[in-house]
């Protein structure tokens, strides 16, 4: 066991962070302790939402037990909450500095292209049947 120094984009900062994790005894490091290190150590995240975050490579999220080694060429890890909150409202009063990054994930989504504005015709939701107990209210 030993340490090593891994190199992550963070979405409200200009350049990577580097970060140091524990790795096994053949140098490797999971993408999960490198995000919940980095997510405690440098966004000060809470750890009630630690679980959030995950590390995207180009656009596929990595497993959390996969194995990383540091300085891999061509290998460019990002820092994001992967997972759908309820509500921001609720993440802000469980953890502000993980809403604050929620915050930044989206204007940087935004700004990339990720999110469309809406320029195309809305979707109309299909009708919907209310129930009440055994009958058919409309």
């Amino acid at each position: 066991m030993g340490r090593a120094t891994f190199e992550v984009r963070l979405l409200d900062r200009e350049s990577p962070v580097q970060v140091d994790v524990t790795v096994d005894k053949d140098g490797f490091g999971t993408a999960e302790e490198v995000a919940r290190t980095l997510a405690a150590s440098v966004l000060e995240v809470k750890p009630a939402s630690l679980e959030l975050f995950a590390l995207k490579s180009g656009s596929i999220y990595l497993y959390p037990c996969q194995k990383l080694t540091p300085g891999s060429d061509g290998c460019h890890l990002e820092l994001r909450i992967r997972f759908r909150v309820p509500t921001a409202s609720k993440l802000l009063k469980v953890d502000p500095n993980s809403f604050i990054y929620f915050y930044r994930q989206t204007c940087a989504d935004f700004k990339s292209g990720l999110v469309l504005l809406s320029d195309h015709q809305p979707r109309v939701a299909p009708p919907t049947r209310y129930f009440c107990g055994r009958f058919r209210l409309f």
